[in-house]
Order: structure tokens, then C-alpha cells, then sequence
């Protein structure tokens, strides 16, 4: 909790600072294809749960 958004916005800006001082790239891992069949896998269990 933040007292206020100036102390809000200074810890967001301090967490930039600190991680963005030594930055690494990042690797994406999955295929296009793993991310849309996991979506899918998702519509359906929530049509399965909204009692679609």
C-alpha cells in the first residue's frame, strides 16, 4: 500500500531504475501455435464452467 500516488509513481520508478541498470534481452520460449491451442483450451473450459 502507498500512502499516495506520488509514492506510487516513485516506487514504480525506482523498481525501472533498478532493473533496467543491467538489462537482458528476453527469449520467447513458446511457438505461436502452443499459445493459441492454449487459448483455445481456455475458451472452452470457461464455456464448460460458465455452463455453456
Amino acid at each position: 500500500m502507498f500512502p499516495s500516488v506520488d509514492h506510487l509513481v516513485a516506487a514504480i520508478d525506482d523498481y525501472l531504475d533498478t532493473h533496467n541498470a543491467d538489462p537482458k534481452p528476453f527469449t520467447w520460449t513458446a511457438s505461436a501455435e502452443s499459445i493459441i491451442e492454449k487459448v483455445e483450451r481456455g475458451r472452452v473450459a470457461l464455456k464448460q464452467a460458465s455452463g455453456q
